[in-house]
């Protein structure tokens, strides 16, 4: 299967989110140290939403900003949930899969549901989750938001 046609399929990406209104450095949950902020998600960890820009190096960490920048200017659309959000964009983002990997190391407690419409079609993302996880989402993704 080629990457395109990968794409075009329906992706659920989950235990994911993005930090997008952050440049400063990563959080976490209070009393958390930086290696455990690090480390993955393990069973019985907390479940609040948290950051992890440590997942990046300074090089990736700015393609992802430069990543983030690009999605910014293809959303076309934005909607607010009961559980967060749902965004439309263009099928022309092509960078989407090396953004949703930024996204999966950064932040591991949002769900992230993303069609790709076939023939380079309309893209939707929905963004989602538990208990916080709405204003969780309209901080880190204001950048998207409109």
């Amino acid at each position: 299967m080629t990457r395109l046609a990968t794409l075009s399929a329906v992706l659920i990406v989950s235990s994911a989110t993005l930090s997008l209104a952050r440049t400063s450095e990563p959080t976490a949950p209070a009393g958390t140290t930086q290696s455990a902020a690090n480390a993955p998600l393990q069973s019985g960890a907390p479940s609040t939403h948290y950051c992890n820009l440590g997942f990046f190096t300074p090089a990736g960490l700015t393609r992802h900003k430069a990543l983030v920048e690009k999605l910014a200017a293809a959303v076309t659309q934005s909607d607010e949930l009961e559980d967060g959000y749902l965004f439309k964009f263009s099928g022309q983002f092509r960078e989407a899969g090396e953004w949703l990997d930024g996204v999966r190391g950064c932040c591991p407690t949002i769900e992230y549901t993303v069609t790709f419409a076939p023939q380079s079609g309309p893209v939707t993302l929905r963004i989602s989750g538990g208990a916080g996880a709405k204003e969780f989402i309209r901080e880190e993704f204001s950048k998207i938001i409109h």
